[in-house]
Formats: C-alpha cells, structure tokens, sequence
C-alpha cells in the first residue's frame, strides 16, 4: 500500500462506452483500481454526443499541459489527472494513457 506520504495517483478518463478506444483504457482502470497502490482511476462514459459536447468544458478544467495543443483534443477517451493540489493535467487519450502507465509502472497495458 501506499505510505501515508505518498498519495495515490488520480486519473479521471471521460469517453463513451462504444469506443473501443474508452474499453481498453477501462479495462487498464479496473486493473489498476484493483491491483494497483500507486493510482485510482474513474471512469465516465455516456452517449458519444454527450461526450462531443462536454469535451470543451473538460478541457477548460485544465491547469497543467505538456502539449500546447491539447485545447484540440476531441477524440475518445479523454485522460485527466487530478493533481494533489487539486489542478487538473492533461494526460490524453488512449496511448499517452497507456505509455504513461508503463512507464510509471502503474499497470502493464
């Protein structure tokens, strides 16, 4: 388990359930939400117009961004992490999802 120092790493993937894209990326989630002390991940889909149409208010959340581009983001999923305190970074989709997990040694994808 994590010490009480070390928080636990929080991600937050928005997508719709029919994406293949959002299934394998659950599929990690559970994963992790089961096995892993190093992160917590929530999962959140609806219909794809829903997710096209809060995509812009989940991207204004942002605080933190490696890529200067992600305002322009509009594929499925959607990864966030909620930072401890409290700013929200943009992680991506799917495969910078998956590349951060390995290389974190969160989860093998």
């Amino acid at each position: 388990m994590a010490s009480p120092s070390q928080q636990k790493r929080q991600f937050r993937i928005l997508g719709y359930a029919t994406c293949p894209y959002f299934k394998r990326v659950k599929d990690m989630a559970d994963r992790i939400n089961d096995d892993d002390d190093k992160a917590h991940v929530t999962c959140e889909a609806g219909t794809e117009d829903d997710f096209d149409a809060a995509i812009p208010r989940w991207l204004a959340e942002v605080t933190q961004s490696d890529d200067p581009d992600y305002k322009e983001h509009e594929t499925c999923p959607l990864v966030l992490e909620v930072l401890p305190n409290g700013g929200i970074f943009y992680v991506g989709g799917c495969d910078k999802f998956t590349t951060l997990c390995r290389k974190c040694r969160i989860c093998t994808p």
